[in-house]
């Protein structure tokens, strides 16, 4: 009776089990199926086999390429993710570019909301129709920023039809990459960023003088000796996947407080949640810094505000 070489039998077995364990075993049951086969193939008929070799080297194939393939699907994520962070810090740079130079301008950043005077805040313009035709000066994205700027009717509110056009374009600076709804042309033209203004979610309605207070407020626009901790320690843009809105809109979609909470940043709580352990954050001096998502809500809060932080 014709027997197999029991590199054959070893080789079939890790094959199966590459299947499982992908290439720490569909290798080896490569070699072993070839050894085996050839071990046939020099016995001039008195071994067989080589159909269960065959078996072998293709399951261990089979094993190998998913593990190459599994290789290859997380560096794709991995750099993905990567382009994505890029991107998203990028943004973040302009935005504070531009608020750096209406700073500049005016001597003081933009308030959370202006025009329309006689209208709720929920209804006005937002801060980021300000910072518009700043967006990206010296490219060629920046003439459209400005032509789209230039069409804002600012005696009507930002849903009236008079603006409806220009708040359904989107406007990639204020897009993170990694959101989770990322999408680059999709209208109307939503916001992933917000202004922070201060500790506590009615901050934005606050007056500048009180403690709480923070860069973004409906009735200020705040210079940059206002910050008693300094441009470099003042929060004021962060990123959210927390019911994003119109970046034409005031008030909710585009300017928020820090809500008195344990725990502020993170997916499903009211910041961050793009990025995996952290959120990118704008400071007053136009830096762009992470924030671990394991940082206090109070120690949050805190950065937020203008004045003495105790």
């Amino acid at each position: 009776m014709k027997r197999k070489p029991l590199a054959i039998f070893i080789g079939l077995v890790l094959g199966l089990i590459s299947l499982i364990f992908g290439a720490v075993a569909g290798v080896p049951a490569i070699l072993f199926s070839y050894y085996g086969l050839y071990i046939v193939n020099r016995s001039d008929g008195v071994l067989t086999g080589a159909r269960w070799a065959v078996a072998g080297m293709i399951l261990g194939c089979v094993g190998t390429l998913i593990t190459t393939v599994g290789i290859a699907a997380v560096l794709i994520l991995r750099l993905e993710a990567t382009s994505n962070r890029a991107g998203c810090q990028n943004h973040f740079r302009l935005v504070g570019l531009g608020l750096l130079e209406y700073a500049d301008t005016y001597e003081h950043f933009p308030a959370a909301t202006r025009d329309p005077i006689g209208l709720e805040p929920a209804r006005r313009l937002s801060w980021m129709t300000e910072i518009l035709p700043l967006l990206g000066e010296g490219t060629k994205a920046n003439a459209s920023y400005r032509e789209l700027a230039g069409r804002l009717d600012r005696s009507a509110a930002w849903d009236a039809p008079a603006n409806a056009a220009i708040g359904a374009v989107p406007v990639r600076p204020f897009l993170c990459p990694a959101h989770p709804q990322y999408s680059p042309h999709k209208s109307p033209g939503f916001t992933h960023f917000v202004g922070l203004s201060g500790d506590g979610a009615d901050a934005a309605h606050l007056k500048r003088q009180d403690g709480r207070a923070g860069v973004f407020g409906h009735d200020r626009g705040i210079a940059r000796r206002e910050a008693q901790a300094g441009i470099s320690n003042t929060l004021t843009v962060a990123e959210t996947t927390d019911e994003n809105g119109p970046w034409i809109a005031g008030d909710q979609p585009t300017v928020r407080g820090i809500p008195n909470t344990n725990w502020v940043i993170g997916p499903g709580r009211p910041f961050g949640g793009s990025h995996r352990g952290f959120m990118h954050a704008l400071w007053l001096d136009g830096s762009v810094r992470p924030m671990n998502e394991e940082t206090p809500g109070e120690l949050v809060r805190r950065m937020a505000r203008l004045h003495a932080r105790e």
